[in-house]
This record gives C-alpha cells, sequence and structure tokens, in this order.
C-alpha cells in the first residue's frame, strides 16, 4: 500500500524550497530520497524502501528549517497572516479614534478646572469665602460692576483702577485694586466655566446646558460683582462636580481598558510581525491572539485596584494600563506573587 500521497509530496516539495533559501539546510543525503519520490512516474509503484527514505528526509529537513513547520510555510498560513493583520489594523484605527478624543477632551477638561481653581484661590485671598467657594459668615458689602466705556474714550491699562468715568453714575465709590481684581477674577472664572461646560455638554449628559449658560452670561448685566461671583459659585461647584464624575471615570475605567486594548493589539502586532518573518504563522495563532485581547480588557480593567502594581516605577495609570496589556503575563506573576503571600501569611509557610 502507498503511504506517499500527492499532497505529502507538495509538501515535500514546498520543504525543498523553503530549504532552498537557508545555508546549509540542504544535503545529498535528505535531497536525494524526496527527489526519487518526486520525479517517480507512478506514485503507486513506489516500493517501501524509497517510502521509508522519503519520510526520513522529509523528517530531517522539518528539523533542519526549525522553528517553522510544514503547516506554517503552506499557502493557508499566509492567509491566516493576512486575516490577523487586516483585524489589527482595523482594531488600531478604532482604538485610537476612540483614546485620542477621550485623552484630548479629559486633559482639557482637567487643565481647565485647575485652572478656574487657582482663580479662585486667588480670589479666596481678597474675600471671605466658605469652604465651597461660597459667601462667608459675613457677606461683603455690595459693589457695582463699571459700566462699558464710551466709544470715543480710551481704554483703561489692565492693572488701572476704575474712575467715576468708568462707573455708573449711580456708583458711590471708586473701584479700588482688590475690587478691579475680583471682577477680572470672575471674568476669567466665567469665560473658563463656558469652556468647560461646553467640553462637558458635548456629551448631552447633566443639566440643561442652555440654563447654565444663561447663568454664565448674567456677568454682562449684573450690576453686583459680589452677589454675581457667590452666584457663579455655585454654577462653578456644580458644572465641576459632573465634569469631574463624568471624565473620572472615563479616566479611571474607560480609558485602562482601551490603553490595554491598545497595547495587546502592539503586541500582536509584533508577534505577528516575527512569525511572518520566521515562516512560524500557526493556525492556533489567531485563538491565542483573540484570548490575549480579551485578558488585557480584564486586566485593564482592574488594575488600577492594585495600588503596588506600580510600586517603584514612575508610570502613570494610563501607561500602566498599556504596559499590562503589552505584557499581560506580568499581571498574572503579579497575582501569583500576592497570593503567595497571602497564604505565606495565612499559613505560615512561604508558598503554602
Amino acid at each position: 500500500m502507498n503511504s506517499v500521497s500527492t499532497a505529502d509530496c507538495e509538501d515535500a516539495a514546498r520543504l525543498l524550497r523553503y530549504a532552498a533559501e537557508r545555508p546549509g539546510a540542504l544535503t545529498h543525503e535528505v535531497t536525494a530520497p524526496i527527489i526519487a519520490v518526486l520525479d517517480a512516474p507512478r506514485r503507486e509503484a513506489i516500493d517501501t524502501a524509497t517510502s521509508v527514505a522519503f519520510w526520513r528526509a522529509v523528517n530531517a529537513l522539518a528539523a533542519a528549517i526549525h522553528p517553522a513547520t510544514i503547516d506554517s510555510i503552506r499557502p493557508a498560513a499566509i492567509r491566516i497572516a493576512a486575516r490577523r493583520r487586516h483585524a489589527y489594523y482595523a482594531l488600531s484605527f478604532l482604538l485610537l479614534v476612540l483614546i485620542v478624543p477621550l485623552s484630548i477632551l479629559s486633559f482639557a477638561s482637567s487643565a481647565i478646572s485647575n485652572d478656574i481653581d487657582t482663580a479662585a484661590a486667588s480670589v479666596c485671598t481678597l474675600i471671605q469665602c466658605g469652604p465651597t467657594l461660597g459667601p462667608g459668615p459675613s457677606p461683603p458689602q455690595p459693589l457695582l460692576r463699571p459700566a462699558a466705556p464710551a466709544a470715543d474714550a480710551p481704554a483703561p491699562a489692565d492693572n488701572a483702577p476704575a474712575t467715576a468715568a468708568s462707573a455708573p453714575a449711580s456708583a458711590t465709590k471708586d473701584w479700588t485694586a482688590t475690587d478691579w481684581a475680583l471682577f477680572r477674577a470672575a471674568q476669567f472664572i466665567s469665560y473658563h466655566l463656558v469652556w468647560l461646560n461646553d467640553i462637558y455638554f458635548w456629551w448631552g449628559r447633566g443639566a440643561n446646558h442652555d440654563e447654565i449658560a444663561k447663568e454664565i452670561a448674567d456677568i454682562a448685566t449684573v450690576t453686583n460683582i459680589y452677589a454675581h461671583f457667590y452666584v457663579l459659585a455655585a454654577t462653578t461647584t456644580k458644572v465641576q462636580s459632573q465634569n469631574r464624575i463624568f471624565y473620572g471615570v472615563i479616566g479611571g475605567y474607560i480609558l485602562p481598558v482601551l490603553y490595554a486594548l491598545l497595547g495587546a493589539t502592539a503586541f500582536g502586532l509584533r508577534a505577528l510581525s516575527e512569525e511572518i518573518a520566521t515562516s512560524t504563522v500557526q493556525r492556533t495563532a489567531a485563538a491565542r491572539a483573540y484570548m490575549r485581547l480579551m485578558l488585557a480588557a480584564l486586566t485593564g480593567s482592574v488594575i488600577g485596584l492594585f495600588s503596588d502594581f506600580t510600586k517603584g516605577l514612575l508610570l502613570s495609570p494610563l501607561a500602566a494600563a498599556f504596559l499590562v496589556g503589552y505584557g499581560v503575563e506580568i499581571v498574572f506573576a503579579f497575582l501569583d506573587a500576592v497570593i503567595r503571600s497571602a497564604r505565606s501569611a495565612r499559613f505560615g509557610v512561604p508558598g503554602a
């Protein structure tokens, strides 16, 4: 019974072509039995001795091209690698489309909130502030905001105090430098609050955008700058609280998962590149890649629970999430170490 099929001969021919590109892989003892079978006019006429020599030569040739295998140099392996490459490209594009806008919005929201906090802290050195940037136990006296200067009047300097010509006729006193500082701080906070509000309401969440925008716009008509500042402080507290909660969820739970997936994708692309270069693409590689992506998402969602994971490393939480996605194994090594420590503390035996 013939033990050499047409498919076996095709695989042997592929091995010969692949080994011919590797210096020292081919010898006469290996190639001669294979060529004898390939050149045979009829496969069914191959005797047992020739068949045995053929399979010994094929096994020796397969060992010579290791780590490549017969499966990894077949055309099916090329198609598998192409599908994985396209899947990684699509996933990378999708992740970047999600990560870049969310990261920019989170950064902008944090920067604007910090600027508002800085301006509010400077105001608290000028007037009495409550614990939430509100009025203190004894509200200051009312103070009128300046009227808009005439069209032909020269603009006052940035740090110049108000004069009788720049204040409404009903004003009872000139503005001091402190009064001007409070007015400018209220304007600064108002403008930044508009930006912060727009960033937050771009997602269509929270209170009505028009209502808060109206409260912010009141600085153009209000006459009591102190009273307006306290109204503005309440609006600021509300918008900042909503904004920090929303982007806190994004930065603490959504972005770490996305960065972990991005790290796993980067690892997959690197591994695929090496597999293509060494002709070691396997049919099971796609299933292993999908499992690695799932593990990256799981570890990225819980890595923030372990504060000791990045101990001694100057890594931000998102950088740590990317790291655990790229190297999922280090997370399991860390968890195994934690389990060993817990067992040692519980039973008193290291590694119990």
